[in-house]
């Protein structure tokens, strides 16, 4: 599948996918003691995960979870299969009591919010009326119901469960206690196929949350393309003045700032030819450019073919791409006010 990489606007645009040669090797995700390897997905609600007696712990104490709270992996992951036993505890006329674990996660910064981002991706669902359910977070809501029909014979909610989440290409397996209860293949192949792994805690009643057990078994990594093309926040931003506004990248009026896009581990290398596609006005064009491959570089200035700013497509050339490899687009010299208005980079593979 052709899949988009992940919309991390300014925290890192490639995560680094832990793939490795060896199959089926079973590793801990969790040390029994720390935190270490996880990180809150928003840095101010840390406070409401601890590690206590060997179990990872998200709760509000005696008062109602105000915020969904996430701790997602440093890692991200491709193809696995996950496991980890939970226990969900909680007074249902509090509140809404439920949990999730989000798999093939996206973390999207907030502008303006540092420590702040958006958590995208798929969901194991925990909890009453949703228990192995498979949801879209921040996406498309919803994807499949649970299968809970011999789930939830003998179950205890408030007991310790035992949850498998299984990856393989397009093909998505949640289990339960050993009860299958979804099955689902991804038919969008815009959708991303890897991320990060992240334990939830919903907002609602007076609830605890928690974790242990947990290890993750990887399979070998699906090769791909590159994607058709990236938007504006798919791209890793340097510099202050430089700023993400909806679908562009604007304010860019000083050299030191610069773009970049990173060549993950699981795509195919080949040739590829590159256009961008920004905007700029005839008054302001001239600024000199750079846009730079791991062995390549294109020199160009900024064209408009208008007034007023409207977006165009400007070839940079053809480049051999490899995993790791990084792109790069600078300003070297600015002609105007104004560089130009960033909205994609566009790739064509090259046969």
């Amino acid at each position: 599948m052709k899949h988009l990489l992940p919309t991390i606007a300014t925290i890192s645009l490639i995560p680094s996918l832990h793939c490795t040669a060896e199959e089926s090797k079973t590793v801990s995700l969790f040390d029994g003691k720390t935190l270490t390897g996880w990180n809150p997905v928003n840095t101010k609600n840390l406070k409401y995960w601890s590690v206590i007696d060997g179990v990872i712990t998200a709760s509000n104490g005696s008062n109602k979870m105000p915020t969904n709270t996430y701790l997602s992996t440093d890692k991200s992951y491709q193809n696995f299969e996950f496991n980890c036993k939970f226990r969900l505890s909680g007074d249902h006329k509090t509140g809404l009591i439920n949990s999730g674990i989000q798999y093939r996660s996206l973390l999207k910064r907030i502008p303006n919010k540092p420590g702040v981002n958006h958590i995208i991706g798929y969901q194991a669902d925990i909890g009453k009326g949703y228990w192995g359910d498979i949801y879209d977070e921040h996406r498309r809501g919803k994807l499949t119901k649970g299968n809970t029909n011999q789930l939830l014979k003998n179950f205890k909610e408030d007991d310790w469960n035992d949850y498998t989440i299984r990856c393989r290409g397009n093909h998505h397996e949640l289990i339960i206690n050993g009860h299958k209860t979804a099955d689902y293949t991804e038919t969008d192949s815009a959708i991303e196929d890897y991320g990060v792994i992240a334990l939830q805690l919903h907002s609602g009643g007076i609830a605890k949350m928690e974790y242990k057990d947990i290890s993750i078994t990887e399979f070998p990594a699906t090769k791909m393309e590159l994607p058709i093309e990236l938007a504006a926040n798919q791209t890793k931003i340097h510099g202050k003045g430089i700023r993400l506004n909806k679908n562009m990248i604007v304010s860019w009026n000083q050299t030191n700032d610069y773009l970049e896009w990173t060549i993950p581990p699981h795509f195919k290398p080949g040739k590829y030819n590159i256009t961008l596609n920004y905007s700029c006005d005839t008054n302001r064009q001239g600024s000199s450019m750079s846009f730079s491959s791991a062995d390549k570089s294109f020199a160009f200035k900024t064209k408009g073919k208008a007034a007023k700013w409207s977006p165009d497509l400007h070839p940079v050339g053809s480049y051999n791409l490899k995993p790791g490899d990084i792109l790069t687009l600078k300003c070297d010299e600015l002609k105007a006010d104004w560089v130009l208005d960033f909205h994609r980079i566009i790739f064509e593979a090259i046969e």
